[in-house]
């Protein structure tokens, strides 16, 4: 891919129910307190916030969704329809998805993001063949959970999946360098953001960064009951520090002179015919 004239931050939100509720529920975007406490560092920043949202949330509780879209700079796309990670890019997930998103924005949603980064090369297939411009899904690193993978042989910028029907732009999760180390909230709450810095001064970060986050990384405590074992104390570290720790990195993002943008942004920007290729074929 053809060198960027600026650099580019992308900040973006699973837009799914609070950590393992079966409710449908975003403590975030229901409690109007703490939606102007996550507004106000958006707005110190000029940040453009892009939701992946989880589509059911708009046959249930679409206030949630009135409420960010009247407070935040957010633009939605998809993150499925029911975040069921045993069909993550199912032709009934993504259309049932489309339906719910085409049916309360007015429009067709241009990207989609599966959960746990459990896309497929039939998902990507189906996405091309509906009309997607782009997925979000790749962690181009190492997972070792029961979500596990291996990608550290992809990009770490923006590719161009080949399918046997429309190509399809991949938008790889913000990683640092030689090390493959997911850039999130979420990391960054459990490994600290003086580690981060450490590792960002020695080895730099992409022109363009995809960051995740989630609602509940930022108010996680009433949450906690329902995680088990590892996990729970993975997420409960640095709880209350969640925005003091998403400040600095926006600083630090300012700083090294990115530029906050949506990611439909990036993708009106990036010259598809200098971005490197990936065959389908060869995922597994």
């Amino acid at each position: 891919m053809e060198a960027l004239l600026m650099k580019y931050a992308c900040i973006t939100m699973d837009v799914e129910s609070d950590l393992n509720s079966r409710e449908y529920d975003i403590e975030l975007f229901r409690d109007r307190d703490k939606l102007n406490l996550f507004k106000e560092i958006i707005d110190k920043h000029d940040v453009k916030l892009t939701g992946y949202l989880v589509t059911n949330i708009l046959e249930h509780n679409p206030l949630l969704i009135d409420n960010a879209k009247s407070l935040l700079p957010i633009k939605f796309e998809v993150h499925s329809h029911s975040h069921n990670q045993s069909e993550p890019d199912s032709e009934r997930e993504i259309d049932k998805a489309l339906e719910c998103y085409t049916k309360f924005f007015s429009q067709a949603p241009k990207g989609y993001r599966a959960p746990n980064g459990l896309i497929s090369p039939e998902g990507l297939i189906r996405l091309a063949e509906k009309g997607f411009v782009y997925d979000a899904s790749i962690f181009p690193s190492y997972r070792f959970d029961e979500y596990g993978y291996n990608n550290a042989d992809l990009p770490i910028q923006p590719y161009i999946y080949k399918t046997p029907s429309n190509d399809i732009i991949e938008l790889p999760f913000a990683v640092i360098p030689k090390v493959r180390l997911v850039v999130s909230i979420s990391f960054i709450k459990l490994l600290s953001w003086y580690f981060y810095k450490g590792l960002i001064n020695i080895f730099g970060l992409p022109d363009i960064l995809i960051i995740d986050t989630h609602p509940y990384d930022f108010f996680i405590k009433n949450h906690l009951h329902r995680v088990k074992g590892w996990k729970k104390i993975a997420h409960a570290r640095n709880a209350d520090n969640a925005m003091l720790l998403f400040d600095y990195l926006l600083v630090e993002l300012n700083k090294l002179g990115y530029k906050f943008v949506y990611v439909n942004d990036v993708i009106e920007s990036i010259n598809k015919a200098n971005m490197v290729r990936v065959n389908i074929k060869q995922r597994h």
